[in-house]
């Protein structure tokens, strides 16, 4: 089967944590990666934070890119 929303939504979490921290075991993790795994598990997202971590990896995608 596949993976729950929020198992996926984790997983994109922690990949960008892995993305900031300039992780040697970050392996292919990308922004572009954490936007797609982020977008595919927001759910319904009632309260609005998984909306508002997908706008954080845009503005840090994008700061890196300066």
């Amino acid at each position: 089967g596949t993976a729950s929303e929020d198992m996926r939504f984790a997983s994109a979490v922690a990949e960008f944590a892995l993305l900031l921290r300039g992780s040697e075991h970050r392996g292919q993790a990308s922004f572009d990666n954490v936007l797609a795994l982020a977008r595919g598990a927001r759910g319904e997202d009632d309260q609005g934070h998984r909306g508002e971590f997908i706008d954080l990896v845009e503005a840090a995608k994008t700061l890196r890119s300066q």
